[in-house]
């Protein structure tokens, strides 16, 4: 009995080990189709409302807390990062005009634009507020391009969709899922590399599929957003991207 168990167990993984690698379709799509696939996905996810882990290493120092985000297009963002014991240590919203910053522990608060100098000295990133939302709601942003070229990625099942813009010279990869159109990475290039971002765990909310895992490397920072819970499209409060500033806080202008 436990020969004949044996010889099953055997056949059975020699059997799996045979099974033929997924193979892209013979033709490759147009551009412009999956140009307006990722348009069409991207205009079906308007905002979210979630709890996150979220990872910051920037050199040899690394920060994770979880943070309640809320996302909504084009550019309105609250972040509060919690602590260990669930209570807000501090506070950021935007509406895309201004910037607030609530620190309860020293009761400081901080208001000031939203401009490219203020998102770069608060947020990990070298992105604008808008495309900072759109990367959080798996969208990534595409840049501006004169040409768009499709071919097969020699080590995944993704197509390969390459945008390149001449003046400034950029260059931007995106690998994208022949079957459900889902970006899984993208690079941007100029002289070197500028930024890699990169989608897993994909999961099914309602309607849509959605990457529970959003990763956004740079030459100096890498921030990780790993999702524990996602209501997609929600409802929004009047208050959900105001700050109301607290009984007492001492208030600093930025500029």
């Amino acid at each position: 009995m436990s020969k004949i168990f044996f010889f099953f167990l055997a056949l059975f993984f020699s059997l799996a080990s045979c099974v033929p690698p997924r193979l892209l379709p013979p033709e490759k799509p147009e551009p412009k189709f999956l140009l307006d696939q990722l348009r069409i996905r991207a205009q079906k996810i308007s905002g979210l409302k979630g709890l996150a882990r979220v990872r910051i290493i920037k050199q040899d120092k690394s920060l994770s807390s979880d943070h309640v985000l809320f996302f909504r297009r084009p550019a309105w963002l609250r972040i509060e990062s919690l602590s260990p014991l669930g209570t807000p240590q501090l506070y950021l919203v935007t509406d895309g005009a201004e910037m607030k910053i609530y620190h309860p522990g020293e009761n400081k608060y901080y208001w000031g634009p939203a401009n490219s100098q203020s998102i770069s000295n608060l947020l990990p990133f070298s992105l604008s507020l808008d495309d900072i939302v759109s990367l959080f709601l798996g969208s990534p942003p595409l840049i501006i391009h004169d040409t768009a070229t499709v071919y097969k990625s020699n080590s995944a099942y993704l197509w390969i969709l390459e945008l390149q813009q001449s003046s400034p010279n950029k260059r931007q990869l995106l690998w994208i899922d022949p079957e459900d159109f889902l970006i899984q990475r993208v690079e941007l290039y100029a002289e070197e590399l500028i930024y890699q971002m990169t989608f897993a765990e994909f999961r099914q909310i309602h309607q849509e599929i959605f990457p529970h895992k959003i990763q956004y490397i740079s030459l100096t920072n890498r921030v990780q957003v790993e999702y524990k819970e996602i209501f997609l499209n929600p409802s929004w409060e009047k208050d959900d991207f105001h700050l109301p500033i607290p009984r007492g806080a001492k208030i600093i202008y930025l500029e």
